[in-house]
């Protein structure tokens, strides 16, 4: 089960769940009412306005532990695949002006730059 806010800081959690294969079920958190519609059909199994009511909290997880929807095994490799999408990759060598030529350095090699 995740919980995502529709509106990311970097953009809306949908055009996160558009680039996986598969995701896990979800309930969606927002302060926007307009975007409970389209969260159902990403498997969403709640939607909660902010601020989230502790009683509402329980009948959305309460909701999920009696549905059929698979849980461990199938979940696992979906939650992987989610993880996997916020790894950031980072740069391994740049390439730096160097006189008149560009040379590639790898980044362990890097202490510092200067310009």
């Amino acid at each position: 089960m995740i919980f995502l806010d529709i509106q990311l800081i970097d953009g809306y959690e949908f055009d996160i769940l558009d680039s996986l294969e598969n995701h896990p079920p979800i309930i969606f958190t927002t302060v926007y009412n307009e975007y409970g519609i389209r969260g159902f059909k990403y498997n969403g199994f709640d939607y909660f306005l902010k601020t989230i009511d502790k009683r509402e909290l329980q009948r959305g997880l309460e909701k999920y532990r009696l549905s059929t929807y698979p849980k461990k095994e199938i979940l696992e490799l979906k939650i992987r695949d989610f993880k996997n999408l916020f790894q950031k990759q980072y740069k391994h060598r740049f390439i730096v002006n160097v006189g008149n030529h560009f040379s590639t350095f790898n980044v362990k090699d890097i202490a510092f730059f200067k310009s």
